[in-house]
């Protein structure tokens, strides 16, 4: 119902309708052909849809998992983190999903302030993921963070320890002060979201792994019912 749940996006009803053709010869499909053994064999086409297609979504994460292991990350050990913000913001970026670059944005500022400095670089990979357990809207974030920093040379040095209280209030300062720039709410809003003993904010760190298997695994989590991802 369109007035208590709002309208139904567009991309909504294209997605579910190319998931229903997912598969299906009479939509398209490709001609494989052996020159070995001269066996050929029609391949449908699929959706290459997120989210609601089992088959494809299971695809795409185990591909960008390779990727990200094979083409983006150092193999030194990482971290599972993850980013939140109170459920009365989230309507904000219900109709406006650009705005989920302020979570980016806030995350990678939170890491840089909390764990590195003018010449250590933390290392970072966001992505957003739209849906709760209950399948609520939830945008919140998941990330893979280097367990360390680089300096200009790539020298790689161990976090000591890190400080998640420090990255939750750079994280939600930021946040609310980009929501007030852009006049989603006011001063005084942002103050009582601050005062308040549990602000709704947090910020998780996981403890370090190194092993590959298991950075593939979390970095195929990622992407799992995302539509952006980061590397700040």
């Amino acid at each position: 119902m369109p007035q208590t749940y709002g309208v139904l996006r567009d991309e909504v009803l294209t997605t579910f309708d190319e998931y229903l053709n997912c598969g299906l010869l009479a939509h398209g499909a490709a001609l494989v052909y052996c020159d070995a053994c001269k066996h050929s064999l029609l391949v449908a086409f699929s959706c290459k849809k997120r989210g609601i297609c089992p088959s494809c979504g299971a695809k795409r994460a185990v591909k960008f998992g390779e990727h990200l292991y094979d083409s983006v990350l150092e193999k030194v050990p990482h971290r599972h983190c993850g980013f939140t913000r109170p459920k009365r913001l989230r309507v904000y970026f219900r109709y406006d999903r650009s705005l989920n670059n302020i979570l980016f944005q806030a995350a990678a500022i939170a890491v840089h302030t909390a764990l590195g400095s003018d010449t250590q670089i933390p290392a970072l990979v966001l992505t957003v993921q739209t849906a709760g357990e209950a399948l609520n809207f939830n945008p919140h974030l998941h990330g893979l963070l280097a367990d360390g920093t680089f300096d200009a040379s790539g020298k790689f040095t161990r976090f000591a320890a890190i400080d998640t209280h420090a990255l939750t209030r750079h994280f939600e300062n930021e946040v609310l002060a980009k929501l007030v720039t852009r006049e989603l709410i006011t001063d005084d809003e942002a103050a009582h979201i601050l005062a308040q003993e549990h602000t709704g904010f947090g910020a998780w760190v996981g403890e370090p792994f190194d092993e590959a298997d298991r950075t593939k695994f979390v970095a195929s989590y990622l992407i799992a019912g995302t539509s952006e991802t980061s590397s700040p």
